[in-house]
């Protein structure tokens, strides 16, 4: 099932990877590596509101669906309140754009000509979770093709409206093109729903439900957590390389996270659809044991020998998909590749936490070593220079495997471990 789901994924991310490619050169030839940082920063905050206001509900709809798939009133019972939850917490979402979008541009922006994109920012919110939770319940529901199909459609249609608005508005036309992908998606993805939609009216009419309530607030926490630190820190360390080294050189660091990011999303995206449902209705640590050598047997090899055809491609990668003047970027790639690699090496073990809602493991190691890759950031800039933030990339991922290690991997290969 995993193979399978990892080359359908492969195919769907071909399109996704070529889609999105084209967009990061058109930005790029456009822009240029400070035009490509700004997309980042923007995308980032468009990240962290969609976060707030409906993501950190996605791997709690995601774990509990398939695990009450086949018992209908569990099933409505926590899909009502998650659904009532969601709605409370967007709407008030959507007023933190309205009240401060002037703060929030004079924070990430080098000038005040942007903030009406995070006006209309307020807009787009209530979209991004409808598509949030339907791509959830597909998830839950085990249609993963169909959650893959939408995530390509989903690049290739921010790439068809930024093609005419770059064209008309140049760069804050291409901002806005971010904004309004999302209301085509959610679209399509509650269209993907309908088979289900009986499920979603069974759901709406349910009352919030105590344990359910407490079930979705633990999940909330935990995705709160890891949805929100990841932005807040790539906003904190590019801000800090803008300040210091200036905009191009974020744009430089921004292009080879940009490339990281596409290139892993052939592993990550099957990874995020196959595996917390899976590890979901695990019961046992010999299960886990089982699923997690088959893993660290397909996946670890795959991401190294990404890792290195990444590596060795580089200056085309560079010359093809940005521009002549994204030829510094080629040094940051060695140890943002290691670092990619000791990532999908502890993905599994990550998931574990998640699947099995520790929640205080998971926040508590969420929060440290994200901190520890800005702390790492700021050491290593007056030593390093450009290379720093992906120096701090991989020794944050050094540390993060130690800490997994310890945490949950020996225990899961000991021999005597006994059912959890």
């Amino acid at each position: 099932m995993l193979f399978s789901t990892t080359v359908f994924s492969a195919v769907a991310t071909v399109v996704r990877v070529a889609a999105g490619f084209a967009l990061i050169k058109l930005i790029a030839l456009t822009g240029g590596p400070g035009g490509l940082a700004l997309v980042g920063q923007f995308q980032n905050i468009v990240g962290l509101f969609g976060s707030v206001a409906g993501a950190p509900f996605q791997s709690g709809v995601v774990k509990f669906i398939a695990e009450y798939r086949d018992q209908p009133d569990l099933l409505t019972r926590f899909l009502g309140t998650a659904v009532r939850v969601a709605g409370v917490v967007a709407v008030v979402c959507c007023f933190l754009p309205l009240l401060m979008y002037e703060r929030i541009s004079a924070w990430v922006m080098p000038s005040d000509e942007y903030s009406s994109l995070f006006l209309s920012l307020a807009v787009t919110l209530p979209f991004i979770v409808l598509n949030t939770m339907s791509m959830s319940v597909l998830n839950g529901l085990g249609r993963i093709k169909t959650c893959l199909s939408l995530a390509a459609g989903a690049t290739l249609c921010t790439l068809l409206l930024t093609i005419p608005l770059l064209t008309l508005f140049g760069l804050k036309g291409a901002l806005y093109a971010i904004l309004l992908s999302p209301m085509a998606l959610s679209i399509a993805s509650v269209m993907s729903l309908r088979p289900s939609w009986g499920l979603w009216l069974a759901s709406c009419r349910q009352r919030i439900d105590k344990e359910a309530l407490v079930n979705v607030s633990r999940f909330t926490l935990m995705g709160l957590t890891s949805l929100c630190v990841a932005p807040l820190v790539q906003l904190a360390i590019r801000t800090k390389i803008a300040g210091t080294l200036g905009w191009e050189a974020a744009g430089y660091w921004q292009g080879v996270w940009r490339t990281s990011e596409t290139y892993l999303s052939v592993i990550t995206t099957a990874l995020s659809l196959y595996y917390l449902p899976k590890l979901s209705r695990i019961a046992t640590t010999a299960e886990f044991r089982s699923e997690v050598r088959g893993y660290l047997r397909l996946m670890v090899p795959a991401s190294i020998a990404l890792s290195i055809a990444v590596f060795l491609s580089r200056d085309l990668i560079l010359a093809v998909l940005f521009s002549s003047e994204f030829q510094p970027a080629r040094e940051l790639f060695a140890f943002q590749l290691a670092g990619d690699v000791l990532k999908i090496t502890t993905w599994a073990f990550s998931y574990r936490m998640l699947a099995k809602a520790m929640t205080k493991l998971f926040i508590g190691s969420e929060i440290a070593f994200s901190a520890l890759f800005y702390l790492f950031t700021v050491l290593l800039i007056p030593v390093l220079g450009i290379q720093a933030p992906v120096a701090a990339y991989f020794l944050m991922y050094c540390a993060y495997s130690l800490f997994i290690w310890l945490a949950i991997g020996r225990n899961t290969f000991r021999p005597s471990t006994s059912p959890s």
